[in-house]
């Protein structure tokens, strides 16, 4: 009677979980009608290492064994283990609607996470009581419209899986009474590190989540902390030892990003975090700092400010640790963005985890306050904020739902990015990649157009207006394309190598005589000369 008593009551749990996970996810759920979009192809559709035996690869082998996947200077073991994962449970088939739905679950779960998080600080002594309340704090995480892309994209899920970690370690933590579980809660978050490196800083921060509740004072949880940070050490040092022994190595542009760089892409990513009007995957990092960009960090270092004086209560706890996991957890991605110049959004996802704690904070200095603003009572004055919170939540959920379709496929996707950033080169070039897979040449010969007309340094551009051409039966404008884009790009390798392929393929397409071959592989062979050699051979 007991066993099956148990049984039910996990069943019931579960039911709970998912269905609070499934209200998380509700402004995102368009993705499960999307396909794959831009990494997703190289990452997941056609990636030949997503069998059992590449399992041991992407945890212990150098990433030159993955070349091509997208793998590039990163290491996240985990985030790739689960893509293969998904290959064998589908049977190879890969559909995408398999690897959407683990998107978003991913990202319900660590809305659950959040609330039971919120639920456990604010029920501590002198703390907001009503349910609600957690809910509507945890869904300012969740139904954020800037979290759309890692909800939405399956090869942006690597910043979901850390900071699902990061949040069961929290639960963890928070929940702990013995040694051990402290230990086990720095064990989890030490594997965030596995999902995504960015994650350090919010880790070694971690065990000061037992001083946040208003009773908590360092001599009753110093031995669960020292003890986490123990296992936070020893899992860190496991994760450099490991990532140092596969020769992934720092992005070689991250000795020439400079302070102010990195100042305007923080800056920019708090100001989306606190009004996100302008979500994009191809955000060019800003050149200064705008009136917004000021407001938002004036606003984080007042409210940090006030965290401090308060510390002593409740309110003033939250500020400070949801301030702190905001400016750390989007720190990373700001030094990413100054190397790469590239600012999307999900860079945002993993410091967003202190907003509902920033703005609990906020809302326990309203309720614990003894003065009277006009004729409102601070307990009337709350259930006002509480209110607003609503409305703004109801605004995002509208705003996601707007978002959601732009992750459907490719051209969905870079029609929106031109529509915002008409000057950058590469959404063209990625709106005519996307034209041209579907069979419109004729748009994407214009949008490569274009692309060439804001970047003529883009030898992509020139190399992809080449194959357009040849599929639309031109082989003189493809052969003009390839000797415009050397000359363009001081002589591109690649493209000269284009060049002397081009002929064979133009005869096997049927567009030149053969004897006009010779001609042209002269030329090519005097491009390669001109250019020192040194070529390397075009991937298949």
């Amino acid at each position: 009677m007991s066993m099956s008593y148990g049984w039910r009551y996990r069943a019931k749990a579960a039911a709970v979980i998912l269905g609070l996970a499934a209200l998380g996810c509700l402004p995102f759920l368009w993705a499960l009608a999307g396909g794959f979009v831009w990494d997703d192809h190289a990452q997941i559709e056609v990636n030949r290492h997503l069998g059992v035996q590449s399992l041991f690869g992407y945890w212990f082998e150098s990433e030159h064994s993955f070349a091509g996947v997208g793998r590039s200077s990163r290491y996240n073991p985990l985030g790739w283990s689960v893509f293969v994962l998904e290959n064998l449970v589908s049977g190879g088939r890969r559909p995408p609607v398999l690897f959407h739905a683990t998107s978003l679950l991913t990202h319900g779960l660590c809305f659950v996470g959040v609330l039971w998080m919120m639920r456990r600080l604010l029920r501590s002594e002198g703390g907001t009581r009503g349910g609600w309340s957690c809910v509507l704090l945890a869904l300012v995480f969740a139904w954020s419209p800037v979290q759309a892309e890692v909800a939405s994209w399956p090869s942006a899920r690597f910043e979901s899986l850390a900071s699902l970690c990061l949040v069961c370690a929290a639960c963890l933590l928070l929940r702990s009474t013995s040694l051990a579980l402290a230990a086990c809660a720095g064990a989890v978050a030490a594997l965030s590190l596995f999902a995504k490196e960015s994650t350090l800083g919010l880790v070694l921060l971690l065990p000061g989540l037992l001083l946040v509740p208003s009773h908590a004072s360092w001599g009753r949880v110093r031995r669960r902390a020292l003890v986490c940070w123990a296992s936070l050490g020893l899992g860190s040092v496991l994760f450099f030892l490991m990532r140092s022994t596969v020769q992934v190595a720092m992005p070689q542009r991250l000795a020439e990003v400079s302070p102010a760089h990195v100042l305007f892409a923080e800056l920019r990513l708090l100001r989306l975090a606190f009004w996100p009007t302008e979500l994009s995957l191809m955000r060019p990092v800003p050149t200064d700092a705008g009136l917004g960009d000021l407001l938002a960090g004036g606003a984080l270092v007042l409210a940090l400010t006030w965290g401090f004086v308060a510390r002593r209560r409740l309110a003033g706890r939250l500020v400070l640790a949801g301030g702190s996991i905001l400016l750390l957890g989007t720190l990373p991605g700001a030094v990413a963005a100054a190397c790469f110049d590239l600012l999307p959004d999900r860079y945002i996802y993993i410091g967003f985890l202190g907003a509902p704690l920033l703005a609990g904070g906020l809302l326990e200095g309203l309720r614990g306050s003894d003065r009277r603003l006009g004729r409102l009572s601070p307990e009337e004055l709350s259930k006002m904020t509480l209110v607003v919170l609503a409305v703004v939540l109801l605004v995002g959920v509208y705003s996601g739902l707007r978002q959601s379709p732009r992750w459907v496929d490719d051209l969905a996707l870079f029609s929106h990015e031109v529509e915002l950033w008409p000057e950058i080169p590469q959404s063209h070039y990625h709106l005519g990649l996307s034209q041209r897979n579907v069979g419109d040449h004729v748009s994407a010969e214009a949008s490569l157009r274009k692309a060439i007309l804001h970047g003529p340094g883009l030898w992509q551009s020139w190399g992809e207006l080449a194959v357009t051409s040849l599929d639309r039966e031109d082989y003189e404008q493809a052969r003009w394309a390839l000797e415009e884009g050397i000359r363009a790009t001081a002589g591109h390798p690649k493209l000269i190598d284009l060049l002397g392929l081009l002929p064979k393929e133009a005869e096997r397409r049927g567009l030149k005589p053969a004897d006009e071959n010779d001609e042209d592989s002269a030329r090519a062979k005097g491009i390669r000369k001109e250019s020192g050699g040194g070529l390397r051979a075009l991937p298949d």
